[in-house]
């Protein structure tokens, strides 16, 4: 999700890069010192997660994990309040955040 809007404001924006920690993060956005995931189950998954997390801290970087959720509208909204966080705000209409929320969940899922 975001990410159209996120690269209109200028943003560069990483997907599945592991030049950072080694390895690949899902989504980094390093003009906001941002990283998403989709959360992981299960408990091997989870260490890895908690692993990147550690490694991201040390370096500064916010590491956020984004509930799976089939509802494309609740997605967008829990992305758009992250960016908040980061005190990034979008002129995107909700129609353009809705499609590429759509779109950032084809790009996680994919890594999954």
């Amino acid at each position: 999700m975001a990410l159209y809007c996120a690269r209109s404001m200028g943003l560069e924006i990483l997907i599945d890069s592991d030049e950072l920690i080694g390895v690949p993060l899902e989504v980094y956005i390093p003009d906001i010192s941002l990283v998403l995931e989709m959360k992981e189950r299960g408990s091997y998954l989870q260490k890895k997660q908690d692993a990147k997390a550690h490694m991201l801290k040390v370096r500064g970087i916010t590491y956020i994990t984004v509930d799976r959720t089939n509802d494309i509208a609740k997605f967008a909204d829990e992305v758009v309040h992250i960016f908040r966080r980061k005190n990034v705000f979008f002129g995107c209409n909700a129609s353009d955040l809705e499609e590429n929320a759509r779109h950032m969940m084809r790009i996680l899922s994919s890594y999954l």
